[in-house]
């Protein structure tokens, strides 16, 4: 954070600036996923563009800490940016690919599951599109491997930075430094509390445009339509 606050935008948090450049790195991502899916439609295109911009987690930064929106925007698009390099397998991808993630998760860990969402939505594709199994699962493999070399990135630099900064890490309940507390004996508690809370989140959504019922029925709906059209997908 500190490296790309040096190149973007130095020590102030000057709102504009961050805005301007969290709709730009927003809108950069928007275009990884789109080629990334395949989505030749200008609706959807522009539908996805609505829902990235829209969605809580920017609007929820930009009232809270906005002076980290530009950062983790840049980390949202590095993510979508080496899972574009995967697809497309770009001279180099493994490696750059690589890279963006290790800065991804040096910038805000959580968008690494954008990565993950990315790569598994292609597979899902190219396995309906009939596309054999083993070159999706070569694929696959692929995805994981640069996903993994990431990750030995970045754990490395999480070791050497503190070192040649002088810093040390937080400690935070929050932290990457906390996994060291994690006992594997509160995992399914852990798990089960993550399904949980996001379900009774899902259908108790806190909404200013309708009433919750109205806004739990339309969520339900949404939901339970997914799985309609997988199977009618797999049908045809």
């Amino acid at each position: 954070s500190p490296v790309y606050r040096f190149v973007f935008g130095g020590n102030f948090s000057a709102p504009w600036l961050i805005g301007f450049l969290a709709l730009l790195w927003v809108g950069i991502a928007a275009f990884f996923v789109v080629k990334t899916l395949s989505i030749n439609s200008k609706i959807s295109a522009v539908f996805i563009c609505g829902v990235m911009v829209t969605s809580r987690t920017v609007t929820a930064l930009a009232a809270t800490f906005i002076h980290d929106l530009d950062a983790d925007m840049f980390a949202l698009m590095l993510a979508c940016f080496a899972v574009y390099l995967w697809k497309e397998k770009i001279f180099g991808w493994w490696l750059v690919g690589a890279v963006a993630l290790c800065g991804s998760l040096g910038l805000y860990q959580s968008y690494i599951t954008v990565a993950v969402v990315l790569i598994a939505l292609v597979l899902m594709l190219q396995l309906a599109e009939g596309e054999k199994f083993a070159s999706v699962a070569k694929n696959a493999f692929g995805g994981a491997v640069m996903g993994a070399l990431g990750g030995a990135m970045y754990a490395v630099v999480l070791k050497l930075t503190p070192v040649v900064a002088s810093v040390k890490f937080a400690e935070r309940g929050n932290s990457v430094t906390s996994i060291k507390l994690l006992k594997m004996s509160d995992l399914p508690a852990l798990v089960a509390e993550a399904y949980t809370g996001w379900l009774e989140h899902f259908v108790n959504v806190p909404t200013n445009w309708a009433k919750p019922p109205i806004a739990a029925a339309v969520n339900i709906a949404l939901i339970l339509a997914v799985p309609v059209m997988a199977v009618l997908v797999v049908i045809k």
